[in-house]
């Protein structure tokens, strides 16, 4: 017998049990890529002062990682099924990058 009742719930299981399947395939490759992310931002806010050593002006530098980081964002949210999951990875070493950038604030204030 098949109310709508019934479909309803068939249907709640079989989409959880795709994104429990989901999530345990790219779970592991995410976290990898934000860790990945997070010791790249601390290690561009470690050698940031090699950096203004040189000439380069510092709004230069800031303004080309808004623009990377911008575009990235825009890719990720106008994304094809085809290149999805590399731009949930790169979404993720962003997301890192910007983590580092904010734990390694906490060390340049205290």
């Amino acid at each position: 017998m098949q109310t709508r009742l019934f479909r309803i719930i068939r249907q709640i299981f079989l989409n959880s049990k795709y994104q429990f399947n989901l999530f345990q395939n790219v779970f592991a490759a995410s976290l990898f890529f934000l860790f990945i992310g997070f010791v790249t931002g601390s290690s561009f806010c470690t050698i940031l002062g090699l950096i203004k050593d040189s000439n380069v002006w510092d709004g230069l530098v800031i303004i080309f990682m808004l623009v990377f980081f911008e575009r990235i964002g825009k890719q990720v949210y106008n994304r094809t099924a085809k290149t999805q999951t590399l731009l949930k990875f790169l979404n993720c070493w962003k997301t890192g990058i910007l983590l580092g950038f904010f734990v390694d604030a906490f060390k340049v204030g205290s």
